[in-house]
């Protein structure tokens, strides 16, 4: 009877022990079903965009989440390593569609100083801006610049950008513009956009001009209040002359899209601007005061017309006429 009972106590052990292995491997294999499930170490699509989940083994998913992948695509290379084929859009990214690069196009030649326009959504942006680099063939960083918001970025809307980098012209005939989507935060799962150009000669020059801007001052508080846009144009000795034709030209689509405006009448011409001691002499066209009146649009045209000429170092002030008449409505 004693035998018996120690084998039976024996054996309970052994059963007991054979439960517990029993619950272990239950319990492993559901731990691993619903980290699978969970999505953790893998690719999650949230808000139509993929975010990494752990530390997945895999690459980033083809495509923008939520849609089909063709079988095209899932035999084209998944990284942000290769080119895009339009210049407005990387098709291997999966944030195509938050940013559109608008100038200069997949292919077009690129001289310096480069103008880049295009439209970026507000999570491009940190501060109202985003780094742009140029490299060349061989892997050498050209120019590295700023993408600056022309609005107010810190909206879900797309909001037009510009960046003019300047560089010398490389050994290498051609380069890429890398778009790097600005992350304060340093995580790994920033977006970037890839653009070959062609690399040609310095043909341009760098200008500033100034204009109203509804979105940076929607009260329009202050008449004097401008703000200034980049642009590139011919090279040209008559630099102050070159800026006021800007100018008058008024904002381009991407910028009045950007809420820039201007209140300088349209069709307006240089009749005459020299500079002496300082001060820029400057002489319109008659066109200049036509329906012109009250003293906050006055005020605004002096302060675009003058700060556009002070971007020159040679420039402290301005005397304005119209028509010959320093005495005109946009005297003090």
């Amino acid at each position: 009877m004693g035998k018996n009972k120690n084998n039976s106590k024996v054996l309970s052990k052994k059963n007991t022990a054979l439960v517990i292995v029993v619950i272990i491997i239950l319990a492993t294999i559901a731990a691993i079903s619903i980290r699978s499930l969970s999505g953790e170490d893998d690719w999650m699509c949230q808000n139509g965009k993929w975010v990494r989940h752990g530390h997945p083994s895999s690459a980033k998913p083809i495509g923008k989440c939520g849609q089909a992948v063709s079988e095209n695509d899932a035999s084209s290379d998944s990284t942000h390593d290769s080119a895009p084929v339009q210049g407005d859009k990387n098709d291997n990214s999966s944030d195509a569609a938050d940013i559109q690069i608008e100038k200069p196009k997949s292919g077009d030649t690129a001289s310096s100083p480069l103008e880049i326009d295009g439209r970026a959504k507000g999570s491009w942006f940190f501060e109202g801006q985003f780094p742009i680099k140029l490299i060349d063939g061989n892997g050498l960083v050209l120019a590295t610049g700023q993408a600056k918001a022309l609005g107010d970025w810190a909206n879900e809307d797309t909001v037009p950008f510009r960046a003019i980098l300047e560089f010398s012209v490389p050994a290498s005939a051609s380069a890429t513009l890398v778009f790097s989507q600005d992350d304060p935060s340093g995580q790994s799962n920033a977006e970037e956009i890839k653009v070959p150009v062609a690399i040609g000669k310095a043909a341009g020059m760098k200008i500033k001009v100034f204009f109203l801007n509804i979105q940076f001052d929607p009260d329009a508080s202050d008449c004097s209040k401008v703000y200034e846009v980049e642009r590139v144009i011919p090279k040209t000795q008559a630099t102050a002359r070159a800026a006021m034709i800007e100018l008058l030209s008024g904002p381009t689509e991407l910028e009045k899209s950007g809420g820039f405006s201007t209140n300088i009448n349209s069709d307006v011409t240089v009749q005459k601007i020299s500079i002496t001691n300082g001060v820029a002499n400057i002489d319109f066209s008659q066109k200049m005061g036509e329906g012109v009146s009250g003293d906050c649009r006055t005020t605004a045209i002096k302060a675009q017309i003058i700060e556009t000429l002070k971007q020159f170092p040679a420039v402290k002030d301005a005397v304005i006429s119209i028509d010959g008449n320093k005495d005109g409505i946009l005297q003090p």
